[in-house]
């Protein structure tokens, strides 16, 4: 039934000749992950912390989940099992891991849901539009047949589920002294440490079309060391903060300036730091570090930085 539904939607693409297919593309790529980093940094640098961490611990908890049932399940695009479907090939080339469950599904429920979720008592028409606009990210991969619709409802599931357990997370975490948040800093670096090693022991599906192999395992791995690497930077990022830092909101001019400015290294982030290591390390190494650094920089350096300008305005006033 699921190949029937997406067999349908392409019938439906062919016979409107791809009329919608740019805005289900515009849609899809919304997710790019520049402008979510940067809009959840900002958020929490200038807006608040408190909800600005809940957000932060939906979205990379559900993320890390994400890629622990990709790599255990390695189900294969729907176009693999079924050939009749025919993506546009330039959609096809960013879409060439393992399906189940939809990273786009489970990205647009964390970060759209759990803004839902926040806005609902206080502005409802905003809410309402972050619904939409999740639903519509995860309609897209349907209508774009890169997703069964079972890849989708699972991904969006596990979003939301993290929606409802980030503030539960959140308050566990934030009445944690120096000894226990250090347990905790350890259990989830061996939880990483624990990921990464079942990725490079297990067995991965090794299947060929015309002498091509279907999907490289070797990728897939490399986006399991990137998922580390944001879960282990949160942590260490926020163990580092709530130990040391304190941060504390500022809205000061100064303070609204350096934020701004600290969005800009986000842009050229994965694409430009991560060739600092790209000589010393294997690509999934190199990407894992390249993507704790990221986190750490969100949510200890940044952080760092503007409460030594809060002090100074404090100073000078």
């Amino acid at each position: 039934m699921d190949i029937d539904y997406l067999l349908a939607l392409q019938n439906f693409r062919e016979a409107t000749t791809s009329f919608f297919t740019p805005i289900a593309t515009q849609a899809s790529d919304f997710m790019n992950t520049f402008w979510i980093f940067a809009f959840l940094a900002v958020f929490y640098w200038l807006y608040s912390t408190k909800r600005g961490m809940i957000l932060w611990i939906g979205f990379v908890a559900s993320r890390f989940a994400l890629n622990v049932l990709k790599l255990i399940a390695c189900v294969y695009r729907p176009w693999i099992r079924e050939p009749r479907l025919k993506p546009d090939p330039d959609i096809m080339k960013h879409a060439n891991g393992y399906s189940f469950p939809s990273g786009h599904a489970v990205t647009s429920g964390s970060l759209f849901g759990g803004l839902a979720y926040w806005l609902w008592r206080k502005r409802k028409w905003v809410a309402i539009l972050c619904i939409i606009a999740m639903l519509l990210v995860c309609f897209s991969r349907n209508y774009l047949s890169v997703h069964t619709p079972q890849d989708v409802f699972v991904g969006l599931g596990l979003g939301l589920l993290f929606v409802f357990l980030a503030p539960k997370i959140f308050d566990f975490m934030d009445k944690l002294d120096f000894k226990k948040s250090t347990i905790l800093l350890v259990f989830c670096l061996a939880l990483a440490i624990a990921f990464l090693v079942y990725i490079n022991l297990k067995t991965y599906p090794i299947d060929y079309i015309d002498g091509k192999i279907l999907v490289e395992p070797e990728t897939m791995k490399e986006s399991g060391y990137i998922s580390a690497g944001e879960f282990i930077g949160f942590i260490l990022g926020w163990w580092t903060n709530h130990n040391f830092i304190h941060y504390k909101i500022s809205r000061s001019k100064l303070c609204i300036i350096v934020a701004l400015i600290a969005i800009i290294p986000l842009f050229y982030w994965d694409s430009g730091i991560i060739l600092l290591f790209n000589s010393f390390f294997s690509k999934g190494v190199a990407g894992m570090i390249t993507r704790a650094l990221k986190l750490i920089y969100i949510f200890a350096l940044v952080p760092l930085i503007l409460k030594r300008c809060q002090n100074a305005n404090e100073i000078s006033d």
